[in-house]
C-alpha cells in the first residue's frame, strides 16, 4: 500500500513538474524524454538487487508516468482535427480500454514461461521502447521552428503573400541557421512567394557557401556585417 502511495505522490509531482516542459518543448519531445526516463528507470527497478535499491528505481520510474498520461493528452489536443476533438479524445480512450489486457497477458505468459517475474515486467520495456519507435516519425502540429521545415515555411510564407498582396515586400531572415545546399533549395522552393532578399542564411564567415548561393538562385542574399 505504502508502495503505491508513494508511486502516486512522485507520478503527481513529475506531471505539475513536466507541463513547464510540455510548454517548452512540445508534448512529443516532452513524451520521448518521459519514454527514455521511463525505459531506463524500469531497467533499473527490474535489474533491483535489493528492496531499497527497488524503491529508488520505482520512485523515479513514478516521476515519469504521470508526465506520458498529461502529455499524451497534450498531444492528441493539438493534433485533433478542428469540430473533431470529441470523437479523437473518444477513440482515444478507448484504445487504451481495448488494448489494456495485452501488457498484464504478456507478463504474465513471460512469468510462466520464465518462471521469474523479473522476466515477465522485461515486455513492459519493450512495450516502451514499442511505443518510442512509432513516437519518433510522427510531427507535432505547430510546433516545427521556422527554418526548420520546408513545408511549414511555405505555408507561413504563402499566408504572408496572400495577406499583403503583390505591392508590399517579404524579406526572409533566417537566422544563420542554414549551410548553403539549404539556403540553395529553400531559394528555389520559396520563388513564388517573391521575397525581397534571404538574410543571413549562413554564418558570415562562410564566404565559399555564399559565393555558391549567389551563383544559384535569382533571389538576392544579404549576408551579415
Amino acid at each position: 500500500v505504502l508502495f503505491g502511495i508513494a508511486l502516486n505522490v512522485t507520478a503527481g509531482l513529475g506531471a505539475a513538474a513536466f507541463a513547464w516542459v510540455d510548454d517548452l518543448l512540445g508534448a512529443k519531445r516532452t513524451l520521448v524524454i518521459v519514454l527514455l526516463g521511463l525505459i531506463v528507470s524500469g531497467s533499473a527497478a527490474i535489474a533491483a538487487p535489493t528492496e531499497p535499491w527497488l524503491w529508488a528505481a520505482a520512485l523515479v520510474l513514478g516521476v515519469f508516468v504521470g508526465p506520458a498520461q498529461a502529455a499524451s493528452r497534450s498531444m492528441m489536443a493539438r493534433m485533433a482535427p478542428e469540430g473533431r476533438q470529441t470523437e479523437m479524445f473518444g477513440l482515444y480512450a478507448l484504445s487504451g480500454r481495448v488494448t489494456a489486457f495485452i501488457g498484464p497477458l504478456f507478463v504474465g505468459w513471460l512469468t510462466i514461461a520464465f518462471d521469474s517475474q523479473r522476466a515477465g515486467m522485461t515486455v513492459v520495456i519493450l512495450f516502451f521502447l514499442a511505443g518510442l519507435a512509432l513516437l519518433l516519425p510522427i510531427r507535432e502540429p505547430g510546433r516545427a521552428p521556422a527554418g526548420q521545415d520546408a513545408a511549414t515555411d511555405c505555408a507561413y510564407l504563402g499566408a504572408i503573400r496572400h495577406a499583403v498582396g503583390d505591392e508590399m515586400d517579404i524579406m526572409l531572415d533566417v537566422g544563420l541557421i542554414w549551410d548553403a545546399k539549404t539556403t540553395l533549395k529553400r531559394a528555389r522552393l520559396f520563388e513564388p512567394y517573391r521575397l525581397a532578399w534571404i538574410e543571413e542564411p549562413l554564418h558570415p564567415d562562410d564566404l565559399a557557401g555564399y559565393a555558391k548561393v549567389a551563383a544559384g538562385t535569382d533571389t538576392k542574399i544579404a549576408a551579415g556585417e
